[in-house]
């Protein structure tokens, strides 16, 4: 009767605190989802920026643009990576 007892308890506990612990980072959660679609979105944009710049400008020009953003995306990286630490 104890061990049942005991079993029980640690289960309950065990839930008890998964499920405060899964409520205590709900907001994190929604926070980095959103940073993560913000990051997806620039780096989107400057893909279709790099890809169409050819059109409108020459090609030394994209060239430029097209390093620019890399550095962009490499940064959103690293500011990603170091907010989340």
């Amino acid at each position: 009767m104890n061990l049942l007892k005991n079993v029980l308890m640690s289960v309950v506990l065990t839930l008890s605190s998964t499920t405060f612990a899964a409520n205590e980072t709900v907001g994190e959660k929604v926070e980095e989802a959103a940073g993560d679609a913000q990051k997806a979105t620039k780096k989107g944009y400057r893909k279709v920026k790099d890809e169409t710049c050819h059109l409108v400008k020459g090609k030394m020009e994209c060239a430029k643009d097209k390093a620019v953003g890399k550095i962009k995306n490499v940064g959103d990286e690293v500011k990603d990576k170091t907010d989340t630490e």
